[in-house]
């Protein structure tokens, strides 16, 4: 038998973020906001486990817990298409005036957090209630409970049937924060019982075999075993968890890791996840989401629903502020992929190229390149894909080959390309692998805001080289880096400094495709800070597009630019910030030519002509 040891890797990167546990890693998208106004209490939304069933062919219901709670219907399982509140008022839960009376449980407000359909239109939905002090003088304070109550007529009306899993301390004379509480319940099938997660500072479990989940069924985890009564009884922290307090679980059973999925939030503020086989012994959590200034609490992560999901789903969760929270959304794609991707050294760089929803990743390791691209555009005039470069001048060669393709469907593509400027749109030429096929596709931009053009060849040969004389350019494979077959050549022009490095992208938002190079040679003159260093002024890229860069040797505050044409109209000045300034020219008019003055106060020093594409 074969050991393989994986070590963890945790690579935290901006907006996007990786994380990677032994055998598996968390992709988190880009994050986007919902519009949730036509809830009551949106401001304060969400504010525990959402929870939402199948409602018929191709229609949902969702329940969104607060102290009362509201039920919609949508066309997806997803909140942002909960766009009908049915019926109007809300459905279940409220809270009593302010002197009371108190009954111990739920008459401080009842958040229904995990909704199951029994049979028919018979619903099973489990609760968090909240016990208030009396009388409240608006300080709401909470002892809290977890508690089950029924619906016959499909959730419209609901049956409270009272707690189910209580504190071993009882509500006390004084306010204080405690209780059992913020819970989420879900359906053991192995086990064939209910799994009830919840709170008292750690995450703790409790679990029922009656179907119905009803009151005086449930046994708390208590030293190693569900030995304690779920009404009053003892409870420890389930294993692994104890060391990151939190609250607030979402559990769902994940069918492309075959394993229970938790996510919760830390009492830190950031947002956790671990996985389990049996729901009892979990893995230690990692953070995937942190505070920033507010806290990022109330997690529930919805695939099919929120109690299955395969390799994409969908995180929600809310971000605090000044003035309540906003309910936050991201996509997140389990992963089993695990590289070393070793570090992107000079002169090296990498960077997404265009858009992209999940983050790609880049490294070299004992001379293996490996990329991870997940982006969706290749051809259009907007392309998108993962790029590891270098800064590169005049004439050269980049050659490769390309190792190996994994993860990917038959659209993602692995390659060399060199290419005007980092903006989309730019002019670039490339040579590419199309996955599981024995295709090369090569594709070429001559001028900026059009679709490339492609052409195929089918080998089975993926070494890559890309040769550039002045402006024309000519591209070879090789079954063995020695003698090459050229099987293409364009006249094509790019920029005076350019980008010569290796490509991937999966043409597909929603899916990744690492690849790994290897014997990369980049044999261009490149583009240094010493180079810069060595020059009083200079001024690229040229041609240009989008912007300019003013480089100057020693850094000062006394000097300023004009860049004019040919007739001597002005069109752009201003001071130039230190060594290294940036001038937007995307509005200038395009193909001609302009003048960049240097000035040191009212002394003339430098001009060099560019070329705006």
């Amino acid at each position: 038998m074969k050991t393989v040891l994986i070590k963890l890797i945790i690579l935290f990167l901006t907006q996007n973020i990786i994380f990677c546990q032994d055998y598996w890693n968390i992709h988190l998208g880009q994050k986007t906001y919902l519009d949730i106004d036509h809830l009551p209490y949106y401001k304060w939304i969400p504010d525990g486990h959402i929870s939402v069933l199948p409602d018929g062919e191709g229609k949902y219901m969702m329940y969104w817990s607060e102290f009362s709670n509201s039920r919609t219907t949508g066309d997806s399982q997803f909140p942002e298409d909960q766009k009908t509140l049915d019926p109007v008022d809300p459905v279940f839960g409220g809270r009593v005036g302010n002197a009371g009376p108190s009954n111990g449980y739920n008459d401080g407000g009842s958040w229904l957090m995990s909704v199951h359909r029994h049979n028919g239109d018979t619903l099973i939905g489990f609760y968090h209630g909240e016990s208030h002090w009396y009388p409240r003088d608006g300080n709401f304070t909470a002892w809290k409970s977890i508690c089950v109550a029924y619906s016959f007529d499909n959730g419209y009306t609901w049956e409270d049937q009272g707690p189910i899993v209580t504190s071993n301390t009882p509500k006390p004379e004084t306010r204080r924060w405690g209780g059992a509480g913020d819970c989420c319940v879900i359906w053991d099938p192995v086990n064939n019982r209910w799994n009830c997660y919840h709170q008292e500072h750690n995450i703790r479990l409790a679990v029922s075999y009656d179907p119905l989940g009803a009151p005086g069924t449930w046994k708390k985890y208590y030293d190693g075993d569900f030995n304690e009564e779920g009404l009053g009884g003892m409870s420890t922290p389930i294993s692994n968890l104890s060391n990151v307090g939190g609250a607030n679980p979402s559990v769902h059973w994940n069918t492309f890791y075959e394993k229970w999925v938790m996510t919760y939030h830390g009492w830190d503020g950031g947002i956790y996840i671990t996985l389990s086989s049996d729901g009892v012994i979990w893995e230690y959590p990692k953070k995937i989401i942190s505070k920033q200034s507010y806290n990022r609490w109330y997690p529930t992560i919805i695939g099919e629903t929120d109690t299955k999901a395969g390799r994409l789903a969908r995180l929600y969760y809310a971000e605090f502020n000044s003035s309540g929270r906003n309910m936050a959304a991201r996509d997140i794609l389990f992963d089993t992929t695990d590289y070393n991707y070793g570090i992107v050294t000079d002169p090296w760089e990498a960077q997404h190229i265009g858009s992209y929803n999940f983050s790609g990743k880049a490294g070299i390791r004992n001379g293996l390149i490996t990329i991870t691209g997940t982006t969706n555009n290749l051809f259009e005039e907007n392309d998108a894909f993962y790029y590891m470069y270098q800064n590169v001048l005049e004439s050269g060669e980049i050659s490769t080959r390309l190792t190996s393709q994994t993860g990917a469907d038959s659209t993602a593509y692995s390659g060399i390309m060199l290419r005007s400027s980092l903006d989309t749109g730019s002019a670039f030429i490339s040579m590419s692998r199309k996955s599981l096929t024995d295709t090369i596709v090569i594709n070429y931009r001559d001028s900026e805001a059009q679709k490339s053009k492609t052409e195929a060849i089918v080998t089975n040969n993926y070494w890559f080289k890309i040769q550039k004389e002045e402006s024309n350019i000519e591209l070879l494979i090789s079954e063995d880096g020695i003698s090459w077959e050229s099987v293409f050549s364009i006249t094509l022009e790019l920029s005076t400094d350019f980008f010569a490095g290796l490509f991937n992208t999966t043409h597909g938002e929603n899916n990744f495709c690492t690849a790994t190079f290897e014997n990369t040679s980049v044999n261009f003159r490149r583009v240094s800070m010493d180079m810069i260093e060595s020059e009083a002024i200079s001024i690229r890229p040229n041609p240009a597009i989008n912007k300019l860069h003013i480089h100057l040797q020693n850094e000062a505050d006394t000097f300023s630019y004009k860049l004019i044409d040919i007739s001597g109209k002005i069109y752009r000045k201003g001071k130039l910030n230190g060594m290294f300034s940036e001038v937007d020219i995307s509005e200038l008019p395009s193909n001609q030519y302009f003048i960049v003055q240097i000035f040191d106060g009212n002394l003339y020093v430098h001009g060099d002509k560019i070329f705006k594409k």
